[in-house]
């Protein structure tokens, strides 16, 4: 088994370094077989017979580290428990066993009989970590705002530890990347050696935190958790290598879900517009197509203003502004999705429609400052930002943000 999964992950052992890469095609296919009967897959949106059986196009993943390294230690570490604990949380009972995992349908993933779907706790958790980045962004330094906001990240992983929960696989990993993002520029208010250049164990939030989620974890699940010794072996990577131990386990992860749900599902779609975010690859040419398609099932069975149809719509324009760079599609869509949120409270609460709200805001704003339509853009991110302005502590950090924004255009 250890050695099928090293040439899952296209590890070689004791492989020279002069060994021709010719031998780790361009791109990966994950095979793990499961040791106990699952029920049939979803069926992908729109993807016919035919089209079952073409080869899945798969994120390419670079070459990793030797294992005879500490970080090439570590990482295999951080593989074998996220593939480990991907199987556990899919994994549908033996024979007669009545336990079921979680499943999927053509628009979400379902969780088992008394379990709940934290897929909003966990997308806040990262939403909390982009807007503790934000903070110490454009203030320079850190404050009481920034430090009460990562509180409440480590208290709501403090919540959600409780299940075992295929959004962690899905959200982690961001609310990671701008705590490293954090870390670096905290190393500036700190004194005696940099921790970015330390080797494992050193000091920096990002470890910090990852040691604190993985207590939450052992408090509830037991010490043995496959994530546990993810989070522990992640913790040992310093700064400025530990992107690249991410991108390794988000490009596995987007393979896992797609190998189990398909190329249409959501919630690979949204996975791969974020990871293209940080590791830049050529769009696939299904990705706006599915988006376009999911959109309209969604709109037919839930209708336009449905908490699904908004978030498919705003990953829909997410992704095609920011990876297929198309700004007449991207001002129809954003648009058409600051038309269906335009119904923000007097005091608004964050969540997918707020969220959907603002982004549309700023695209707009983006792309009418590109087409010099100065009126355009400082009246709509002035309504926006006066409206989050009023509500909830992440409400006023977006707000913060676009006036940070609108002082950096004028």
């Amino acid at each position: 088994m250890y050695k099928r999964n090293l040439r899952e992950w296209q590890f070689f052992k004791n492989g020279s370094l002069r060994e021709p890469t010719a031998r780790i095609p361009d791109r990966t296919q994950t095979r793990c077989k499961r040791s106990r009967v699952v029920r049939s897959q979803p069926r992908p949106i729109g993807e016919t017979g035919q089209q079952r059986l073409l080869p899945r196009p798969q994120l390419a993943i670079p070459n990793p580290n030797h294992l005879e390294t500490p970080e090439g230690r570590a990482l295999t570490s951080v593989l074998s428990s996220v593939s480990e604990y991907f199987k556990v949380l899919f994994d549908q009972g033996r024979g007669r066993d009545s336990s079921s995992g979680w499943t999927g349908d053509s628009f979400q993933l379902i969780p088992p009989v008394g379990r709940k779907d934290l897929s909003s706790e966990w997308k806040a958790i990262a939403d909390q970590c982009h807007g503790a980045s934000s903070l110490l962004r454009t203030r320079g330094e850190p404050d009481g705002k920034c430090q009460r906001t990562l509180s409440n990240v480590v208290s709501d992983f403090e919540k959600v530890a409780l299940q075992d929960d295929p959004w962690m696989l899905v959200y982690l990993w961001r609310a990671i990347l701008y705590l490293r993002g954090i870390s670096f520029r905290l190393e500036g208010h700190k004194s005696g050696l940099s921790s970015a250049s330390l080797g494992p164990q050193n000091d920096h939030l990002v470890g910090h935190v990852l040691t604190g989620f993985a207590i939450f974890i052992t408090i509830n699940q037991g010490r043995e958790h496959a994530m546990v010794r993810c989070l522990h072996a992640l913790r040992t990577f310093p700064l400025v290598t530990m992107k690249l131990a991410l991108e390794r386990v988000c490009g596995m992860v987007v393979n896992l879900f797609r190998n189990y749900l398909g190329d249409s599902h959501p919630v690979i779609l949204s996975m791969t517009g974020h990871f293209l975010k940080y590791w830049p690859r050529k769009l696939g040419e299904y990705v706006l197509p599915s988006y376009d398609r999911l959109v309209r099932h969604s709109e037919a069975a839930f209708g336009p203003r449905d908490e699904r149809t908004i978030t498919f719509l705003t990953d829909y324009m997410y992704t095609t502004h920011y990876h297929a760079h198309d700004d007449s599609l991207t001002y129809t869509l954003a648009l058409d999705l600051w038309e269906r949120t335009n119904t923000l409270g007097p005091v608004p609460q964050w969540g997918k429609e707020t969220y959907a709200h603002t982004l549309a805001s700023k695209m707009l704003a983006r792309l009418d400052r590109n087409r010099g339509n100065a009126e355009g853009w400082q009246s709509r991110l002035s309504v926006v930002a006066r409206k989050l302005r009023d509500g909830d502590r992440e409400c006023q950090t977006r707000a913060l943000q676009l006036r940070v924004m609108m002082a950096d255009w004028y």
